[in-house]
């Protein structure tokens, strides 16, 4: 018989037991489910608190990752907690995001806002988060990213950013969340005291608050379509608040991980498109309308009409615009944010921005694809 040997020069010693039929059937089905040998799990149960499951997701592991989804099986009860904190039809929303985190790219293109009233839960998630990635998860204030030119350098090498109390106060710009929420390409680092460099970030956003996140400027489609927004049920009357549920949901960490993991193959499996449930897409729709009164202008009808040959001066569109605002008690922004709302999303409405629009003989300024309904002569 041939000598077996093994690839352990440092490991001498070896360790024996006696076990009841149920403990060793027992132990060996936790030994497959963490896809772990017999002998790493009594190594690491002897020098770790805790046994994690040792799972490696490359970009050829669709068996594994379809085998892995079975698992999840097991785990149900993750969903039916959440169930309390979030309508049935956005849990999936949330597990696709929560397992996009988990890879280090930013093919979704999406950050998520969770909005609530207070007191839901719902910063509990980042309390598991946390738990899952370790040093792999910052917490900061979205708000510090865009304007604090030293804050992005923190996001390097972090998969997830947590901002766990939104500040809801409109933000001055938003080039840099844009930038970094479809990043595909290295932007400038700085730090203090350092010669500034380039790096690649592939940080998503995750941010709890009780509203949605606005633009001062940015009123652009681009910028909401960044965006996905779900709403968290109200917290129920005379609820009264487990104060050890982080703890038990730290617990079932293997079990969130895998459950995080079969949202991840599903996202995958979808080409990066998110399952977005109707009411997530009313939600984006009312946080364009209340931080931007023109959308809604724009989607009005009796004002003006979008037609391939029609235009219409500047002047006479921002007429339109006010009178719309005198029929529903709304205050008007200035002309260079109405003009500045066309122009900026200029492919939704299919309308383009020109300085040859002709009135009363002139050249003005207006745009091509859109005329004003009972228009004075401007």
């Amino acid at each position: 018989m041939p000598h077996r040997t093994y690839n352990t020069p440092k490991r001498k010693c070896v360790v024996k037991t006696r076990l009841t039929e149920d403990e060793r059937r027992a132990f060996e089905d936790k030994c497959a489910i963490l896809s772990m040998s017999q002998s790493e799990y009594i190594r690491q149960a002897i020098f770790y608190s805790r046994i994690s499951p040792v799972i490696r997701v490359t970009a050829h592991s669709e068996e594994m990752l379809t085998a892995v989804s079975s698992l999840v099986a097991q785990y149900g009860k993750i969903g039916s907690n959440l169930s309390e904190l979030l309508q049935p039809e956005d849990i999936p929303t949330l597990q696709e995001f929560l397992g996009y985190c988990l890879l280090p790219t930013t093919k979704g293109q999406k950050m998520l806002m969770l909005i609530g009233k207070g007191g839901e839960g719902k910063s509990r998630i980042g309390l598991v988060m946390r738990s899952l990635l370790g040093d792999s998860m910052n917490t900061t204030s979205i708000q510090k990213v865009e304007s604090n030119r030293f804050s992005r350098a923190d996001l390097e090498n972090k998969l997830l950013m947590v901002d766990d109390d939104m500040d809801m106060s409109a933000l001055p710009k938003t080039n840099y969340i844009k930038s970094i929420v479809t990043s595909e390409c290295k932007m400038d680092m700085e730090r203090k005291g350092v010669q500034s460099y380039q790096s690649q970030l592939y940080v998503r956003f995750l941010c709890f608050g009780n509203g949605a996140l606005t633009a001062l400027h940015d009123k652009s489609d681009g910028f909401f379509r960044r965006q996905i927004v779900l709403t968290t049920k109200d917290r129920p009357a005379g609820r009264a608040d487990d104060p050890f549920l982080v703890d038990k949901l730290l617990c079932e960490k293997e079990g969130i991980f895998l459950w995080c993991l079969e949202g991840l193959h599903r996202l995958i499996g979808n080409n990066y498109q998110f399952s977005i449930s109707g009411k997530a897409r009313e939600n984006m729709e009312t946080v364009k309308r209340s931080s931007n009164n023109v959308i809604e202008f724009l989607q009005s009808e009796g004002y003006i009409h979008f037609r391939a040959d029609g235009e219409a001066s500047s002047k006479a569109i921002y007429e339109a615009y006010t009178r719309w605002c005198d029929d529903n008690a709304q205050k008007p922004m200035s002309a260079n944010r109405v003009s500045s709302e066309l122009a900026q999303n200029d492919r939704l409405y299919n309308v383009e921005a020109t300085n040859n629009v002709h009135v009363g003989g002139k050249r003005v300024r207006g745009f091509m694809g859109i005329e004003v309904v009972n228009s004075l002569p401007y």
